[in-house]
């Protein structure tokens, strides 16, 4: 072989070597950018699920899986207190929706997942206690609807009223 014949040898290997390492590094570069494009979706995908966490904590905070009875009558009971009123006494309604009492609040489940407990409240005492007792209420963290109030004025400014609250719990586990 002559040195003209290695010498085209040697440039064809260094071409063909050279065309290889442009065309790995096309291909590593598609690879590499697909990889990237995978692992931010599944960045995002855990964000979006982090959030969505964040956010089932919340409404688990506003809307419990249980109704708390005691709890619930024990923040009436404080609301009542600190609002000055003269009188205040709260029951649960029975399961029929009626005048029975019973020791826990009745729930009933609704098509929405939702559990609804009532609460009669019989209060007494100025205006000005009962619209920051009602107030109160209203800003109670748990998630509550207030369905009934009568009032009436009595003798000497003195104002008794019947407030019918109820208190909403999760029927499901999530």
């Amino acid at each position: 072989m002559s040195r003209r014949t290695k010498l085209i040898i040697l440039i064809g290997y260094l071409i063909i070597l050279i065309v290889s390492l442009f065309a790995y590094k096309l291909k590593r570069a598609k690879k590499e950018k697909t990889l990237k494009a995978a692992i931010s979706q599944i960045n995002a995908e855990k964000d979006k699920k982090r959030r969505g966490e964040l956010e089932l904590k919340k409404i688990m905070g506003t809307i419990p899986l249980e109704v708390d009875t005691t709890a619930i009558v024990s923040s009436l009971y404080t609301f009542a207190k600190d609002s000055g009123l003269k009188r205040h006494d709260v029951s649960t309604e029975g399961a029929g929706g009626g005048d029975k009492l019973s020791a826990r609040a009745a729930t009933k489940a609704n098509k929405d997942g939702l559990k609804k407990s009532r609460f009669r409240i019989a209060i007494s005492g100025g205006f000005r206690n009962m619209a920051e007792y009602v107030r109160n209420i209203q800003n109670m963290e748990r998630f509550n609807k207030i369905i009934e109030m009568k009032f009436s004025a009595d003798k000497d400014s003195v104002v008794k009223g019947n407030i019918v609250v109820e208190y909403y719990s999760l029927a499901d586990k999530l």
